[in-house]
């Protein structure tokens, strides 16, 4: 037959009669493997260097083709009468092609391949399980065998591309003319009959890769659909299971195939640019073992294992597939691909070769097969049946099964996030990536939540985000604190050719997919274990606070850091980590002014999440916002200038916060008093600079509130629990409207008259003094009259040499000492203080801290 390489029709019959002898026969495939049929045949699976036939592709003219096939024709016509219909049909079919030799070769290829599966494919038993010849498809494994195979089987793409190198200008192959049109539809029908007369031979160059491929996976295939078609089958053959024995043997041969097939391919290729023709034999070998596999896990789900000891997810996840290089840009055939769901179909359709406008459409589509693949992987169960054909005692069948069970976490969730991070610059597969992990957590939750704890997978996919955020500018223009884990980026070509306004919303897109998968593993996790793994991952706080500044995000992050904020700390560790947490929020509020240009709005929202930390254990959250140096970040906000229309908003809720910070906690007061003074001096310019002079009456309330450590109410005879608000709110009251002045001296009346407790914390704070300052720069005499009667309460308290030099020192002064009404007033408050009784001792039981520790009953009061 190799002397015979022309003789076209008698290498088919030659072929098509070892077939007939190999199929469904033991005894016939044995002693093909003794007689060296099997290494005959692997060696003739190719064709030679110096094929003629390969010369006629280019050189032949039409009436040379049609003689030979007139003299094809005569020759099946002497042998009809010898032959059954079965085995003439296919020599008929390849004489019709006699204006296309180039499909001769084909033919002669794929049916080659069909000889050596026939060779190894698998029997039937009673039982009706498949059982293979082990023996031949062990010869097959050897390395050597498994290398000359490889190379068989990619040989006519690289005698094509040998060819195109060595003959640029004098030898060009018809069936790659076509590379230039716009739009060439393929379509692989069913059956291998001859292709209309208008198909082009890119066409048929795709009809063959499809071929070939497919008889590639009916190696590992039990299903009857994906055997090649064009050859009769004997109806007695039908989709069974297969032995284990079998299929774990055939899944380690074909990888290794895969695994020496896809190298030899690379080293015909140049980095910068696949040819077209082996751009559709890899994209269909690619596809074509994409649906064997799942094919085959769908019957025999417990070879998942098998696969993974394989190296499966390394050479899918590798340049072979996953990462496979875009066409060159000056094709506008950028790739091939098939339709999934038609393969289910027992047909194959070739995805259109369009003009993409720059984007490597095909390559995203076999990523999206590829991930979608995995997915399956990571989240299919076993039927029943599946499980009975591995209950066959079988050893290997039996780790396989363990390994499933007992695997520490889903290797296919490691592949995807490895996945994620290397794609981390292109936001459309980077987002079906955490969309695939979300729908794994949410099939496969124990298993998944496992592998996310051991694989530190949120911190990952928060990483991803904050990169992607970077990556293109977001608003905020994210600085990265991502010390400890890098992440390593590739940026493929098709990333670059985005629209900026469609890279911006991929980019947001594929970030709403990570938070989707993060806020999923909180609630389908155990809520606090899943909260204090987040917790405790420094980098991943610090991804939350970079992702803060998205506003599109800015809620849902807001909300799980303040929910990180609640957990209570069983630990050390985990104490110290919700202080660098408490750190990092407040050092939030000096970021705000640089990043956002309304910061009012935003920096209310923080304010307010710290209230409502407060309000849940007061006393822990001031200790633990203490220690995060609370009062300078918050204090900060003051400073600068505030707008008119959310500036009041701001300071009032800077004040309502700086009061559950302080109430009843005399540490943080003394904390609060170290940072800004006695009498809250620096607090004090603040605030009248911001009111120009005119403070509000929501500000004098808020600082009441401030005064008695809660909601200020006068009907309830409050009593003062901060002396230090007791200057400032009198500083901000000489600085307010005359009404406003009023009200408030009538307030401190109030709280004078019936509690000795106020009048004391007013002497301790030094009112006497400042009220006879004000009494000295005071012009209306209806507030001078107030001012006079405080006056006159303090110091019938309690009055000191100082006060009383200065009252003096008032009567000779000018504007009072010639104004006979004022000298009236202060004369008359010295009268008052003078005559004043009141205990020589007294207890002030000012809280709550008063009481005797003894628990003494009441009826000894």
């Amino acid at each position: 037959m190799k002397e015979q390489w022309t003789d076209t029709p008698l290498q088919y019959l030659t072929l098509r009669t070892l077939y007939s002898a190999l199929s469904e026969n033991p005894r016939g495939q044995n002693h093909f493997r003794s007689i060296g049929g099997l290494e005959v045949l692997l060696d003739g699976l190719g064709l030679p260097p110096n094929n003629p036939l390969i010369s006629k592709i280019s050189c032949c003219s039409d009436e040379e083709r049609i003689k030979v096939g007139s003299e094809k024709r005569c020759f099946i016509l002497q042998l009809e009468p010898i032959l059954s219909h079965e085995m003439i049909l296919p020599v008929q079919v390849a004489t019709s092609r006699d204006e296309n030799p180039s499909l001769d070769v084909f033919w002669l290829h794929i049916l080659s391949l069909e000889v050596l599966r026939e060779a190894v494919y698998p029997l039937y038993d009673q039982l009706l399980f498949r059982f293979g010849n082990l023996n031949n498809l062990q010869f097959l494994c050897e390395n050597g065998r498994v290398h000359k195979f490889a190379n068989s089987f990619c040989l006519l793409a690289f005698m094509v591309q040998e060819y195109k190198q060595q003959s640029k200008d004098d030898f060009q192959l018809p069936a790659f003319d076509s590379i230039n049109e716009n739009k060439v539809e393929i379509c692989i029908r069913k059956s291998f009959l001859p292709l209309p007369d208008n198909a082009s031979y890119l066409q048929y160059w795709s009809d063959y890769a499809v071929k070939l491929n497919r008889v590639l996976c009916s190696f590992l295939l039990a299903a009857e659909e994906n055997r090649s078609h064009h050859v009769l089958l004997s109806t007695g053959r039908s989709a069974m299971p297969v032995s284990s024995v079998y299929g774990e043997l055939s899944i380690k041969w074909i990888m290794r195939v895969l695994l020496t097939i896809f190298p030899c391919i690379k080293a015909f290729t140049n980095q910068n640019e696949v040819p077209i023709h082996l751009r559709i034999f890899v994209n269909t070998l690619q596809n074509s073992v994409l649906h064997a596999f799942r094919t085959i896990l769908v019957s025999s789900p417990l070879l998942l294992e098998v696969f993974r000891e394989e190296g499966i997810w390394d050479l899918i996840f590798s340049e072979n597939f996953f990462y496979f290089g875009p066409a060159s840009e000056g094709s506008s055939i950028e790739c091939c691909t098939y339709n999934e769901g038609s393969l289910s179909n027992s047909e194959i359709y070739a995805s259109n070769y369009t003009d993409c406008q720059g984007k490597a459409v095909g390559v995203e589509i076999l990523q999206m097969e590829v991930i979608s693949f995995v997915e399956f992987a990571a989240t299919f169960s076993g039927s029943a049946h599946n499980l009975v054909v591995f209950n066959m005692g079988d050893k290997v069948s039996n780790k396989a099964k363990k390994g499933i069970q007992d695997y520490p976490h889903h290797p296919e969730c490691s592949v995807l996030l490895d996945a994620l991070e290397q794609s981390s610059c292109n936001p459309e597969i980077a987002s079906i990536l955490a969309k695939s992990l979300l729908r794994i957590l949410q099939l496969s939750c124990e298993k998944t939540i496992a592998s996310f704890k051991t694989l530190d997978a949120i911190t990952r996919v928060l990483k991803v985000a904050c990169i992607q955020a970077q990556e293109y500018g977001r608003p905020g223009n994210i600085g990265l604190n991502v010390k400890n884990k890098s992440v390593e980026v590739v940026s493929p070509q098709s990333c670059q050719r985005f629209d900026p306004s469609e890279k911006a919303q991929s980019c947001l897109k594929s970030m709403e997919a990570s938070m989707d998968l993060l806020m999923e593993y909180i609630s389908i996790a155990d809520s606090d274990d899943a909260e204090i793994l987040v917790l405790r991952s420094s980098t991943c706080v610090d991804c939350l606070f970079d992702l803060f500044w998205e506003k599109t995000f800015r809620n849902r992050v807001l909300n799980l850091i303040l929910d990180l904020m609640k957990i209570v700390p069983f630990s050390d560790e985990d104490q110290r980590a919700k202080l660098r947490l408490c750190s990092k929020y407040l050092e939030t509020f000096t970021q705000i002014k640089e990043r956002e240009k309304s910061f009012a709005e935003l920096s209310i929202d923080l304010l307010v999440g710290m209230r409502a930390m407060l309000l849940t254990d007061q006393v822990h959250y001031q200790d633990l916002f203490r220690d995060g140096e609370c009062f300078l970040h918050v204090v900060s906000l003051l400073n600068g200038n505030l707008d008119e229309a959310n500036g009041e908003k701001l300071v009032l809720n800077v004040l309502q916060t700086l009061t559950c910070l302080l109430a009843r906690n005399d540490a943080s007061k003394a904390a609060f008093r170290a940072l800004v003074g006695k009498g809250y001096q620096t607090l004090q310019s603040l605030l009248l600079e911001f009111c120009q002079w005119r403070p509000s009456e929501g500000l004098l309330n808020a600082l009441l509130d401030m005064l008695v450590d809660g909601k200020f109410d006068i009907k309830a005879s409050p009593v003062i629990k901060n002396e230090d608000v007791i200057i400032l709110y009198l500083s901000i009251l000489q600085k307010s409207s005359d009404s406003s002045r009023h009200y408030g001296l009538n307030v401190f009346q109030q709280l004078l008259r019936d509690s000795i407790s106020n009048r004391a914390s007013c002497v301790r704070a030094g009112m006497l003094n400042f009220l006879l300052d004000w009494f000295s720069q005071e012009d209306m005499d209806s507030v001078i009259l107030k001012i006079a009667q405080l006056i006159q309460v303090t110091g019938g308290h309690s009055i000191s040499g100082k006060d009383i030099r200065k009252i003096f020192a008032l009567l000779r002064s000018k504007k009072i000492g010639t104004q006979q009404k004022y000298c009236s007033l202060l004369l008359t408050s010295i009268l008052s203080m003078l005559n004043e009784k009141g205990p020589t001792a007294f207890f002030d039981l000012n809280g709550s801290d008063s009481v005797s520790p003894y628990g003494v009953p009441e009826s000894n009061f």
